[in-house]
């Protein structure tokens, strides 16, 4: 049980920060740039995982905020384990 708890609070510790970091504008125009793409064109870019991530935080969910928490999730599940 501790382990979830402590997997929760530093997955929204890291999910949800604001600003942080010298490449946070850089990870703002992955963002803005997905925004206008079809899910086919985010698809066939060179990182297309994590370019559908932009795509879907983009269009759907809270931008570079789920982008962050889907990677501090899959990060803290593994440093878990």
């Amino acid at each position: 049980a501790s382990n979830w708890i402590f997997l929760s609070i530093l997955t929204l510790f890291i999910g949800w920060r604001h600003y942080v970091g010298g490449d946070w504008n850089h990870y703002q125009s992955y963002i803005s740039l997905v925004k206008g793409y079809s899910f086919l064109k985010a698809v066939s870019s060179p990182d297309p995982s994590y370019m559908i991530l932009n795509w879907i935080g983009g269009n759907y969910f809270g931008g570079i905020y789920f982008v962050n928490f889907v990677c501090a999730l899959i990060f803290s599940y593994g440093l878990i384990v």
